[in-house]
């Protein structure tokens, strides 16, 4: 697994931004995004989870900008999602069908999980061994998992949070490279 900071996150490659209804913005269409600060680095294209269906344990919506748990894959780095204030909660995305996954790239806002882990499956009865991954490091952050399987569905245990907030992602980056 690798971490990306802020510091790290320039080496995003350059790409076009997708919106979903639904999701709010964090910004103004009129501000520049930087590439420097995860909020607003642009999404990495082939993103193979835009239009997927999401689903989550809990979700906090309102002002802040965030939104449904469908903003975890519309392509924008500058809307997110938010669970509630309490740990073990989960996240599931269905690609609609199966796809060569090489890796992801979860987009934290400052509100990381400590502890979370990633399972796979190609047809949601088989899952794979879970990843689990603990960080002390405080978002925003990019992690990167190496996946390398066909996979249709990805479950995302959040166990522990770094802060009293609940779980905030910007984005879940599917990637097939």
């Amino acid at each position: 697994m690798r971490i990306w900071t802020a510091a790290r996150v320039s080496v995003l490659a350059a790409a076009m931004v997708f919106a979903v209804a639904g999701c709010a913005a964090r910004q103004d269409a009129n501000t520049p995004r930087e590439a420097e600060d995860p909020e607003k680095a642009q999404v990495p294209l082939p993103h193979l989870g835009v239009g997927g269906t999401v689903t989550a344990s809990s979700t906090r919506s309102g002002p802040g900008g965030y939104g449904p748990p469908a903003c975890l894959v519309d392509g924008d780095p500058a809307t997110r999602w938010s669970s509630a204030y309490a740990d073990n909660q989960e996240v599931s995305i269905d690609l609609g069908s199966v796809k060569p996954v090489a890796r992801l790239q979860l987009m934290w806002a400052a509100e990381a999980a400590h502890v979370y882990s990633i399972q796979v499956s190609p047809d949601g009865s088989i899952w794979s061994v879970p990843i689990t991954t603990t960080s002390g490091v405080q978002g925003p952050r990019i992690d990167e998992i190496p996946i390398k399987a066909p996979v249709r569905f990805i479950r995302i245990g959040l166990r522990s949070r770094l802060t009293q907030a609940g779980f905030a992602l910007y984005e879940v980056v599917i990637m097939d490279h």
